[in-house]
C-alpha cells in the first residue's frame, strides 16, 4: 500500500508533539519496517528542515531528522507542473494541495494527516493517523 504522509506526521513525532506522537509515530515505524511503502512530499522535506530548525535553533538536529526521514520514506518529486496543477486548483490549503497532486501523481492509496480540510481538493482517501491504524487493525 502506497501511503503519503503530509508534512505535519513527522514534524509531530519529531519534535514529539502530544497528544499526536503516538499515532504519528506507528505511521513511521510501518514504513520504516516496511509494512506500507511511505512517501513524503519533496516540498515537505524543505518544511521540515525549517521547522525543526527554527524550534529547536539546531541545524545539526534538523539534519538528523532529515536523515532519518530518508531511512522510512520515499521522497515525491514536486515539479513546475505540480505546483501549476495546484494554483489552478485555488485549494483552501496551496501547501497542501502540492503533496496531493504529488500523491496522485504517484498513485498512491491515500494520505495521511492531521488536517483532513487541507485535503478537500483530492480525489484519494484522506484519514488520521488514529484512522488508518484502527481501519487496518494496528491500533496502538
Amino acid at each position: 500500500m502506497k501511503v503519503v504522509c503530509d508534512t505535519n506526521i513527522f514534524i509531530d513525532v519529531i519534535l514529539k508533539q502530544y497528544p499526536f506522537f503516538d499515532s504519528s509515530f506507528e505511521i513511521l515505524k510501518l514504513g520504516l519496517e516496511k509494512i506500507v511503502e511511505l512517501y513524503i512530499s519533496a516540498t515537505s522535506i524543505n518544511d521540515i528542515y525549517y521547522i525543526i530548525a527554527s524550534r529547536t535553533h539546531d541545524k545539526k538536529t534538523a539534519y538528523n531528522a532529515i536523515g532519518k526521514i530518508f531511512e522510512m520514506a520515499t521522497i515525491c518529486p514536486v515539479t513546475e507542473r505540480d505546483i501549476k496543477t495546484a494554483y489552478d486548483r485555488k485549494p483552501y490549503d496551496f501547501e497542501d494541495c502540492i503533496i496531493a497532486v504529488c500523491a496522485e501523481n504517484i498513485k498512491a492509496d491515500m494520505i495521511i494527516t492531521r488536517d483532513e480540510k487541507g485535503f478537500s481538493d483530492t480525489v484519494l482517501k484522506v484519514c488520521t493517523p488514529l484512522e488508518f491504524l484502527e481501519h487496518y487493525n494496528l491500533s496502538l
